[in-house]
């Protein structure tokens, strides 16, 4: 089937207009209590991260905490988040942070997954993709080529994963061997681009209302 590229661009434009972009917590999380606890169960987290991010990329990195998505006016309730977005001389990654215990399997239903502890001993749980908010970044930063790919972090180190889980989902002490292959398979495809302009590049888009291009 004919797809007009002219109307697609005309599509992709008007919906990244539409989008709004926001680092931080500023803004939606009026509960003091509840952002206190979120920030409390970042921290280790975060630690963990940037010492693994560090042995790999030394200074040439930049994590920024907490990415929503608003569609729509600014103000409103983020139609999806993410946690962290790692920024580095290879891609963009949009993380999502899972902590469950268990043998981690797929479900039938979207957005859920199961975590098994036992003989007949199965629970569901809800978790949030970081794929549709890589993909309106990618959308917003589509003038650039650059890569932008979602990636889901067990940071529980007595969690299993399946087999048959997507391989962008991953325990904590994995990160450092599947960033070593992403770097390896973007070596061919894209040059290697300054890690700080990237990063003003994406401050640039957030916390303001998208117009277009920048």
């Amino acid at each position: 089937m004919h797809v007009c590229e002219h109307c697609d661009h005309q599509r992709s434009d008007e919906l990244s207009k539409a989008i709004h972009l926001r680092l931080g917590y500023r803004g939606y999380l009026g509960n003091l209590d509840e952002l206190t606890a979120k920030r409390h169960s970042y921290i280790d987290f975060a630690h963990h991260l940037n010492g693994i991010l560090f042995r790999l990329l030394r200074d040439d990195f930049v994590l920024e905490e907490e990415l929503s998505v608003f569609v729509g006016r600014p103000s409103a309730t983020p139609v999806m988040r993410a946690d962290s977005v790692l920024v580095t001389s290879f891609g963009l990654f949009v993380i999502a942070r899972i902590s469950a215990s268990g043998l981690i399997t797929s479900d039938e239903q979207r957005g859920e997954l199961g975590a098994s502890h036992g003989l007949g001993n199965r629970e569901v749980f809800s978790y949030q993709d970081p794929t549709p908010v890589a993909g309106a970044l990618k959308l917003v930063l589509r003038d650039l080529a650059f890569p932008v790919e979602a990636v889901t972090i067990f940071d529980n180190p007595a969690c299993q994963l399946a087999k048959t889980l997507p391989l962008n989902m991953l325990k904590l002490c994995e990160l450092q061997h599947f960033l070593r292959v992403k770097e390896e398979q973007m070596r061919g495809f894209y040059r290697r681009v300054d890690t700080e302009g990237i990063y003003r590049r994406l401050r640039a888009c957030c916390n303001r209302p998208m117009q277009g291009k920048h």
